[in-house]
């Protein structure tokens, strides 16, 4: 099985070569790229900052999931996040137990519609949304998400 993502190159060629959009229709590289990226914008924006839950059509929702921490059961299987700086400064493993969400942790949830082939398809945030924006938003504001 072939899991290789797919990036904008591959959807503008794809894009590109589809016979039923008219050739006076199709817009370059340079703005194809522009409308995807400003889409995902304003997705991620509505998700992250006014924690709605996006409906997209056939194939499901995304939004952001609040998960309570079972401390014992992830210290067990080692699931836990290392702090790192804290644990430089006291030289012991020091984990993060999110002590400022009362021990809650939030991940993007894409909820899959039935649909034929869904198996193939996967949702991957760009760490600049996942690790970085999310956390920040988390720390800085008081909204909260879905459970």
């Amino acid at each position: 099985m072939n899991t290789r993502k797919i990036g904008l190159n591959e959807l503008y060629q794809n894009y590109s070569n589809d016979s039923n959009i008219l050739q006076e229709f199709k817009v370059p590289k340079k703005i194809f790229r522009k409308v995807i990226k400003s889409f995902s914008k304003k997705v991620l924006d509505t998700v992250l900052l006014d924690s709605e839950e996006i409906k997209l059509p056939i194939i499901g929702s995304l939004r952001i999931k609040k998960i309570k921490q079972n401390l014992g059961k992830q210290l067990k299987y080692n699931k836990l996040r290392v702090d790192w700086k804290r644990t430089k400064e006291t030289g012991y493993k020091v984990y993060h137990i999110n002590e400022h969400r009362n021990g809650y942790y939030y991940r993007f949830y894409w909820n899959k519609n039935k649909f034929l082939n869904r198996s193939f398809y996967s949702f991957y945030s760009e760490r600049w949304n996942a690790k970085r924006r999310l956390p920040k938003i988390l720390k800085t504001t008081s909204i909260d998400y879905f459970e």
